[in-house]
């Protein structure tokens, strides 16, 4: 769990979601969507012994804010997000077209804001690693 329901309380300022139960479904859900976009970065390396402990702080600020953000939404992965995004609907010839759906508040199922703070570690970075010394670097 790369973010306790202790800290998504305490450090983060997390209210949405008070049981731990529920938080730890929507938090293995929001981890799911975050490793595929960070090409499993804290997979392969533990958050609490990052050395850019900024960057860590950011991955978990984005963290709670997608928790919250599927909290709200009803839906924590991407397909149930998208499956919420129905833009259209006709009901005996009343039709109902909403200007936003939860599809254009996320990028691939990650909230845009969070994706803003994700984007702001440098994990996000698509680019072609260059293997220097036996080691590879970004």
């Amino acid at each position: 769990m790369l973010l306790t329901f202790d800290d998504y309380k305490d450090k983060f300022g997390g209210i949405k979601v008070t049981d731990e139960i529920k938080y730890n479904a929507l938090e293995s859900d929001a981890e799911d969507l975050f490793n595929i976009a960070t090409h499993m970065f804290y997979v392969e390396n533990n958050i609490e012994d990052d050395p850019d402990q900024e960057r860590a702080n950011l991955f978990k600020k984005a963290l709670k804010l997608q928790i919250d953000y599927t909290s709200d939404l009803g839906a924590s992965t991407s397909y149930e997000i998208a499956d919420k995004s129905v833009k259209s609907t006709s009901i005996d010839g009343t039709n109902i077209t909403l200007d936003s759906t939860a599809a254009d508040q996320s990028h691939d199922g990650i909230y845009n804001l969070a994706w803003a703070y994700l984007l702001e570690t440098g994990l996000l970075y698509a680019g072609v690693p260059v293997k220097e010394r036996g080691v590879f670097e970004w």
